[in-house]
């Protein structure tokens, strides 16, 4: 991984949005800051009844700042640990590295992510080398992120997708199974509009619910559980299902170029009802 005090993964992410400052290379640059001594708490059963007072509630806790996060920690504060979202480490990381060949991402070019959870997704990306920032609107989960990443802390920010800023640039800007959980197209359309601005090069939306096998997603949760429990279970809890022309028109309207594919994380059970979605400017 790069180092030193200029031009280097560590000084670009640790720059928040509103500390930018040009550079002739177009990078930001940064001031570090110490990590934050948090990890997860155990997994708690809740009542809730809409998915972002979920992941809103999300808990850690200062139980052994020393020691270092893996990547399996992340994923279980992003709920891949269980039913027909789990997925293991191993898996995840063949899902990093096939996102990283379909967007062209080289090493050295920054990646943000929007709906970024705990930093499972940007962890392996920070590894290789590349700048990495992200936003969420979990207080709880973002700490994890500057736990698991305390190099590039003040660039993980707590926040609405919505809100997303557009003045920091970054190579490619992403979004990783966050979208099934957005209330409607219409607050769908205004985050992709923001993450167009903000990349320089590619928009991915990953995982996406396809609309075209909604039925079909709906049985298999169901089959899935003892009888009455994904009523019980995921009452008010809908996700959000796109159809693939959706994100076509949307890369009509900008002028990009644009690749669907179905989704292909091994062994993962919502694979076959998903789809992944690239999107490059030309």
């Amino acid at each position: 991984m790069p180092t030193g005090p200029r031009g280097s993964v560590q000084e670009f992410c640790c720059r928040d949005e509103s500390d930018t400052l040009n550079t002739n290379d177009g990078l930001k640059r940064c001031m570090f800051r110490g990590p934050v001594n948090r990890i997860p708490a155990p997994r708690q059963v809740v009542s809730m009844t809409n998915w972002s007072e979920i992941w809103k509630n999300r808990s850690c806790h200062a139980e052994d700042p020393s020691h270092p996060l893996t990547l399996s920690d992340l994923l279980v504060m992003n709920g891949y640990d269980s039913g027909t979202g789990s997925i293991t480490a191993e898996d995840f990381e063949q899902y990093v590295r096939t996102v990283t060949e379909l967007c062209k991402i080289r090493r050295g070019d920054s990646v943000y992510e929007v709906g970024m959870g705990a930093g499972a997704f940007l962890l392996p990306l920070y590894l290789r080398g590349n700048p990495v920032g992200g936003l969420d609107y979990s207080p709880a989960l973002i700490a994890m992120a500057r736990r698991a990443i305390p190099a590039c802390r003040r660039a993980f920010t707590v926040g609405e997708a919505s809100s997303l800023s557009t003045r920091k640039k970054y190579d490619i800007v992403l979004s990783n199974g966050v979208f099934l959980y957005f209330p409607d197209l219409d607050y769908a359309r205004e985050v992709v509009e923001k993450m167009i601005k903000k990349s320089r090069k590619t928009i991915a939306i990953l995982d996406v619910a396809d609309l075209a096998q909604r039925e079909i997603t709906l049985q298999y949760r169901k089959d899935s559980l003892a009888p009455g429990e994904y009523e019980e279970k995921y009452r008010g809890l809908d996700h959000l299902y796109f159809p693939r022309s959706w994100f076509q028109d949307i890369a009509d309207a900008h002028g990009l170029a644009i690749t669907i594919a179905d989704q292909q994380i091994p062994h993962y059970g919502n694979s076959r009802f998903r789809f992944n979605v690239i999107m490059m400017k030309t």
